[in-house]
């Protein structure tokens, strides 16, 4: 960003590590973290750990399943969890920006135009994955079923402001929103020859998202921006839109 002429850009450093475990090509471990840190969040608040663990089972290469290795050549369970971060913030809206050409009774002067929150911190996702991989024929026909959980908290969002404060919106961190969903994927070797395949595949996604915890502001499911309309059928006034506890977000 540019703030007072200055450009002012983004760093971010991070350390990363990794351990793998493979025994027998059956039982499959694995777990990770990272540790970032970004410029433009306050002094306090600019690093975040994110660590994630994986495991999955081969469960074809057991003893157990040669008598139906070929018909179900690979038959694999997986599952994962791991912890993401955001920054996805300017510098300004943590430091704040003064602006220049807002005089005062013909004398020169300088405006809080951007409010400063230096107690913003990383949004960070929650991920819970489980899935299930099956090979038919020697793979030539491959089903992938997932199943998972995404949960984002401290989402950073633009929280509006009274117009008494002199300023529309801060920056913040605000609430949680939760994805959950399915993912089956199908792909098939049609055809395979010497200097010719043909391959095809199909996937299907249903996600539904809504919103989690908000904190407490005295409305209705906490409610945030929004509208008050009336209902005909309840002959009542009621709150719609922004964002509210258990409903999908705008």
């Amino acid at each position: 960003p540019n703030n007072a002429g200055f450009t002012i850009p983004r760093k971010t450093n991070s350390v990363f590590g990794r351990v793998t475990y493979d025994f027998d090509r059956k039982y499959l471990f694995s777990a990770s973290v990272r540790y970032d840190g970004s410029s433009y969040f306050a002094e306090n608040k600019k690093w975040g750990v994110f660590p994630g663990v994986s495991a999955g089972w081969n469960v074809h290469r057991e003893n157990f399943w040669a008598p139906i290795s070929g018909i179900v050549s690979n038959f694999k369970l997986r599952m994962s969890w791991g912890l993401n971060g955001s920054d996805n913030i300017s510098y300004n809206d943590a430091y704040g920006v003064y602006s220049a050409g807002y005089n005062y009774e013909g004398q020169a002067g300088i405006r809080n135009t951007t409010i400063a929150n230096n107690d913003l911190r990383w949004e960070s996702t929650h991920s819970l994955d489980g899935g299930i991989d099956v090979g038919l024929l020697a793979n030539r026909i491959n089903l992938t079923l997932d199943l998972f959980r995404k949960v984002s908290k401290d989402r950073l969002i633009d929280k509006p402001l009274a117009a008494e404060t002199g300023f529309s919106k801060i920056k913040t961190n605000y609430g949680t929103l939760i994805n959950k969903g399915v993912e089956l994927g199908i792909s098939a070797t049609v055809l395979n020859y010497a200097n010719f395949s043909w391959e095809s595949s199909f996937t299907f996604t249903y996600i539904h998202t809504r919103v989690g915890k908000l904190p407490y502001n005295g409305r209705d499911k906490n409610r945030i921006l929004g509208a008050t309309v009336y209902d005909e059928g309840s002959g009542q006034y009621i709150e719609v839109g922004g964002l509210a506890e258990g409903e999908r977000p705008y």
